[in-house]
């Protein structure tokens, strides 16, 4: 029996991400283990699913002396274990991880699941980040991407020979029961927004506008779902508070949402303002559920939203282009929604199937 290391961040994006992979491997009889940070979902996860392994990541913290501890950490399970092949994602696995299988010569792949904020902060941070990259993936037998644009990042940095690069079918498991728009709603707008609330998300440039749409329009509810203890500035947590307060009941903040599905179908168009993404999941999710959205044109949303189709396309870091795009969708007539839902699920349902994304991995696997 073939033994496959996932490692990653922590248990919260086990469940969310990498959980359909990991089924797949278990389905086909491979022993697998799973390597992340305890967090708040880790018991969650260790009741679901066998081997799971807590390593101290600190995926938050940048810190010299841990990463250096985190390096011999995965040494140590690695040599236990002894994988015939581990898949990393997220950026210290990726980095951190590869070194240490690098030194026993075990086979490794590694996910780039877009480029992260330490691309996107200061010049220094993006110099050190490809520095490390450069350094660790070295050895790796490929490197997934989820959209073009990071290949070429990469390989126009030299980080990766293009070789090594492959393109990740994204995929995603359709809802049992199709989502259907109901054109008989009352005559409240709801927008969406599903993730983390943090900077790089475009959750400031979302607070902005929905203010501004909050302000000029009586029927317009505005919802915020995610995990609060993400929030990472004190400036984001009093634009959210300020909001709730000033409108208490058209202004709503909603914490962790376990059962997606069902709750994502409550509202009538999906917000996404972020600065970039590898492949945007809750997009896939919203157009499996028939939601249209609105989203920044940037690699990994706009693979997925095609302008005056399937939803509506904004510039990044934009709060009047969001705030206008939010309001194109207000003003659309109930027809217009109508389309617009349905071209939402069927270009998902289309183009974005599970079974190209099974294939590709157990094809992977095959080849060891």
């Amino acid at each position: 029996m073939k033994k496959i290391i996932f490692s990653t961040n922590d248990a919260k994006r086990v469940l969310e991400v990498e959980l359909k992979i990991i089924q797949i491997f278990k389905k086909k009889g491979y022993e697998v283990f799973i390597l992340c940070e305890k967090d708040d979902f880790y018991h969650e996860l260790k009741n679901s699913i066998d081997n799971v392994i807590a390593v101290n990541v600190n995926s938050k913290k940048i810190s010299i002396l841990r990463d250096i501890k985190l390096i011999f950490e995965y040494y140590n399970i690695f040599q236990k274990i002894k994988p015939d092949i581990i898949f990393n994602s997220t950026i210290k696995p990726n980095i951190y991880g590869s070194i240490a299988s690098s030194f026993l010569n075990i086979k490794t792949i590694s996910k780039i699941s877009g480029l992260g904020s330490s691309f996107q902060k200061s010049i220094a941070l993006k110099f050190i980040s490809k520095l490390l990259y450069r350094i660790s993936l070295k050895k790796n037998i490929e490197v997934f991407f989820q959209n073009k644009s990071d290949i070429s990042f990469f390989t126009n940095n030299n980080i990766i020979h293009l070789s090594k690069a492959s393109l990740i079918p994204p995929g995603i498991n359709l809802p049992q029961e199709k989502n259907l728009y109901n054109k008989n709603d009352n005559k409240i707008t709801k927008f969406l927004y599903l993730g983390r609330p943090i900077l790089t998300k475009g959750i400031n440039e979302f607070l902005e506008s929905s203010n501004i749409m909050l302000s000029r329009y009586e029927n317009v509810e505005i919802h915020l779902a995610g995990d609060s203890k993400s929030i990472n500035t004190k400036i984001i947590s009093k634009k959210i508070l300020a909001m709730h307060n000033k409108y208490e009941k058209r202004f709503f903040f909603h914490e962790y949402q376990r059962n997606l599905n069902d709750f994502i179908r409550k509202f009538d168009c999906l917000v996404m303002p972020s600065y970039r993404e590898g492949m945007s999941n809750v997009l896939l999710l919203a157009g499996a559920n028939s939601i249209p959205s609105i989203c920044t044109d940037v690699p990994g949303c706009r693979e997925i939203i095609i302008d005056d189709f399937n939803g509506l396309l904004c510039k990044p870091k934009s709060v009047e282009d969001l705030f206008l795009k939010m309001e194109k969708f207000y003003h659309l007539d109930i027809k217009k929604r109508y389309q617009m839902s349905i071209k939402s699920y069927e270009h998902i349902n289309n183009n974005f199937s599970i079974d190209k994304f099974e294939k590709f991995y157990l094809n992977i696997v095959l080849k060891i």
